[in-house]
């Protein structure tokens, strides 16, 4: 009675964490990263450095009440199985309201994270933490970077950070607001220890009281110094400044108005440094009006391009939301188009290709990468094979949707491109997030809630061939026991797999155990030892020609 117990236990969690331990690629049941009660939004997503991704977000499940969020995880292997417990692990649950955080992992490996979060009597604090590769805290203390007070330098609040890395350690840039509602940048520095090596609340930079949104790139130079550019306000016509930084806080150049002679800013700017300087991409103002251009500045501070500014697309219409990245010396730019043609209030998806040197690849004003007539779309992408790009963006018609653009600027998939989900599973605005995955793109996303907002996390994976569909589940065939398990597992196959090979993989993803039919005497069952595993939760991993099926092992 015992045995069958376990051999049942054994089949039901295979079954269940089957549907659960494979990147989806179906778009009527994308990946459900979490749906627990409550609200899920504002995710975050990085590969880690086997092909799996972490993902992080807000999460308001513990006190929806008191309207507090906290910050759950999940971390996938590179197959798509969820190591972490399901519907998310708890990472950071502050005693008060977290209203923003990021997360990243830009230097070997460390998972640094922070967070924005109101503390006693309304006011704010940034705290700055490090994670290891399960989600726990590294640090024996949350590093306080820096926390509003009037006194001494009238800070009413902060709404976010920019942070990289560098041969001192960590830099951030701190998005500050003060008292009167007017805002600036404040820099200051951290090392991987938790130790704080700048100025506590940070030193003020650039322009302060008078400015809207702002970046931080690397000057890839000898001496560590940084960009640091931001626009003059939130309205049109704003200017874009760019000053160069070192690691004492000294203004080396700048700020330089970077749209020096132009209208301004129509709200969205971008920029990505170089050893050689830095390109700046914005959209116009005034008479040219959303279009979209791009100019540059030397490293030391003076315009490149003779200080021309290069135009990227001025075709008639609304060209907006933007997205872009670099690959060794070429640009790539997808952008919302609102040109003739496109319905009144929609917009077609284009992109563009060009060099450091001012040279276009592909059409003059881009090429069309998606015409589904969508409302307000958010286009983004990833780079896949060959220096091809996958597009993403969500469409109110044909759901969430990809299109591959080679690097000769011609589509790889049919002009209507392939369905990640349909329309009920679209993200909210641009709450989604494109990143590679060993041969693959994965999509990460914030599902738009009907009542408003962003709800619920889902993940899929985009196939570099464009292939959609779930994997087949094979139910009712493959057994194993006992689970908990302490001494052994034996695993029951059907005589239809070929060539089957098992793997038992911990948490952290790391392949332990591997066992194939060439290197046992194979009659449809493996006995494995686990007698030197540790305790723990484990992925068994069962595959067989193409087909890869996942059950939950627990070790006791």
């Amino acid at each position: 009675m015992k045995t069958k117990y376990f051999l049942l236990t054994g089949t039901l969690i295979l079954q269940l964490t089957l549907a659960l331990g494979q990147w989806s690629t179906d778009p009527e049941n994308p990946g459900i990263v979490s749906d627990f009660t409550g609200f899920q939004n504002n995710p975050k997503a990085f590969t880690d450095d086997n092909g799996g991704v972490f993902v992080f977000w807000l999460d308001d499940r513990l006190y929806s009440t008191q309207g507090a969020r906290e910050i759950y995880g999940q971390h996938y292997n590179s197959d798509g199985y969820a190591l972490w417990e399901e519907d998310g692990r708890l990472i950071l649950n502050h005693s008060h309201k977290i209203t923003w955080f990021n997360v990243s992992s830009i230097f070997n490996g460390e998972i640094i994270i922070g967070w924005v979060s109101y503390t006693g009597g309304g006011s704010d604090s940034l705290r700055i933490q490090r994670l290891d590769a399960n989600g726990s805290k590294v640090w024996t203390n949350d590093l306080l970077v820096a926390h509003s007070s009037y006194d001494p330098s009238a800070i009413l609040g902060f709404y976010g950070y920019h942070i990289i890395h560098d041969n001192s350690g960590y830099c951030i840039a701190i998005g500050t607001v003060y008292y009167g509602g007017s805002s600036g940048n404040r820099i200051t520095r951290f090392t991987s220890d938790g130790i704080l090596t700048g100025w506590y609340n940070g030193e003020p930079e650039g322009t302060q009281y008078n400015f809207g949104s702002s970046g931080l790139q690397r000057s890839y130079d000898a001496f560590d110094n940084i960009y640091l550019y931001y626009s003059t306000g939130n309205g049109a016509g704003a200017e874009l400044m760019c000053l160069k930084v070192n690691t004492a806080g000294d203004t080396l150049w700048g700020p330089v108005s970077v749209l020096a002679g132009t209208s301004g800013l129509s709200y969205q700017f971008s920029g990505i440094s170089d050893e050689n300087g830095m390109t700046f991409v914005w959209q116009g103002n005034g008479v040219n009006a959303e279009n979209l251009y791009a100019r540059r500045l030397t490293a030391d501070g003076y315009f490149d391009w003779s200080g021309s500014t290069f135009t990227i697309c001025d075709a008639e219409g609304s060209q907006s939301n933007f997205y872009m990245k670099k690959s060794g010396n070429l640009y790539y730019v997808v952008w919302a188009d609102g040109r003739p043609g496109v319905n009144p209030g929609y917009f077609d998806i284009y992109a563009q290709k060009f060099d450091i040197n001012q040279n276009i690849y592909w059409a003059a004003n881009g090429i069309e990468v998606s015409s589904l007539n969508t409302y307000i779309p958010y286009p983004k992408f990833e780079f896949a094979d060959n220096n091809s790009i996958i597009v993403c963006h969500q469409s109110t018609v044909a759901g969430f949707v990809a299109q591959k653009v080679l690097d000769n600027g011609t589509l790889e998939w049919e002009v209507a491109g392939n369905q990640i989900c349909i329309p009920s599973y679209n993200p909210f605005y641009g709450e989604h997030i494109e990143l590679q995955s060993g041969n693959n793109v994965v999509a990460v996303w914030a599902k738009a809630n009907p009542s408003g907002g962003a709800d619920d996390i889902y993940i899929s994976r985009i196939d570099n061939l464009g292939i959609t569909g779930q994997k087949n589940i094979i139910e009712d065939q493959i057994k194993f026991y006992p689970n908990p398990a302490s001494e052994k597992v034996v695993i029951y196959l059907p005589d239809n797999f070929i060539n089957p090979e098992i793997k038992i993989i911990d948490s952290f993803g790391k392949v332990v155990i591997t066992s194939n039919s060439q290197s046992a005497e194979f009659n449809g069952r493996f006995d494995i030892s686990t007698s030197d595993l540790p305790a723990g939760i484990y992925i068994l991993q069962v595959k067989s020609g193409i087909e890869i099926n996942f059950g939950k092992l627990i070790i006791n």
